[in-house]
């Protein structure tokens, strides 16, 4: 369904531009830091914190900066092996590129994070876990526009327990206690969760907690158990099953990974 090109993070580049080009392939990219500037099509795009433009074959883009500080982002170049009765071409259909300011900053900035890592790595799993990462991506944004209709006491529902997880992620978090933080039923703020995000509130604690894992892993001394144990995870066995089944391999490969550094 979907093939990487390239996977790039730009980090404060000086006097970065980006000349006339005709974009070939779909271009997603997340604004980390600061502010710039594309031209697509002649339309000027400000872009800052928190913006995600999806730029869309047969755009001709220009880049700058839009002052001397530098910005920081992240960028994936891919293509999609889809039927053309897909909904992701209904969703972009007409448009030269689509502009989202998502809800879950911290979360798309972790998942970018750990795409930009696995896409450098050596892993032999690496094309499947950057795929499968970039899908769940996309995926989301698309959702995004598929429920623009959400109610607002819904969204703001939503947005109240995914802040109060992304805070205490470490901690022991239980559907019962986001149901009393919200004043409602467990049932209804896992529905209503899943609804607007397409995870439920425990299994959007796991990707952040396993995100932070992979982190932890390849750039600290940190040795599993040591890792297991500072993100909640009481039972070794258990983080490793979660690991396996969130990144799509155990986390001693990121172990042998390091020490090949």
């Amino acid at each position: 369904m979907l093939e990487i090109d390239a996977v790039f993070f730009d980090d404060r580049i000086e006097h970065w531009q980006i000349s006339s080009l005709m974009t070939t392939k779909p271009i997603l990219a997340l604004i980390t830091n600061g502010n710039l500037i594309y031209e697509l099509d002649s339309t000027v795009v400000p872009l800052t914190k928190g913006d995600v433009l999806l730029i869309l074959p047969g755009t001709v883009r220009t880049g700058y900066h839009e002052s001397s500080a530098p910005h920081q982002k992240y960028a994936a170049i891919f293509h999609l092996i889809l039927p053309p009765e897909h909904p992701f071409f209904h969703f972009t259909k007409g448009a030269g590129y689509r502009l989202f300011r998502p809800k879950g900053f911290e979360y798309l900035r972790q998942r970018f994070s750990a795409l930009y890592r696995m896409w450098l790595s050596q892993s032999a799993f690496r094309d499947m876990t950057s795929v499968g990462i970039l899908m769940e991506i996309v995926g989301m944004l698309m959702q995004e526009l598929e429920q623009h209709d959400i109610p607002t006491h819904k969204a703001a529902l939503s947005k109240t327990i995914e802040h109060y997880i992304v805070r205490h992620f470490k901690e022991e978090i239980r559907l019962q206690d986001l149901a009393q933080l919200v004043e409602r039923t467990p049932n209804y703020v896992s529905t209503i969760f899943k609804e607007t995000s397409g995870q439920t509130p425990i299994e959007f604690m796991h990707h952040i907690r396993i995100t932070t894992a992979r982190h932890l892993l390849l750039q600290t001394n940190m040795t599993i158990t040591e890792v297991s144990d500072a993100l909640g995870y009481c039972d070794p066995p258990y983080f490793n099953r979660m690991f396996k089944k969130i990144a799509g391999h155990a986390p001693s490969e990121l172990i042998k990974q390091r020490k090949e550094q």
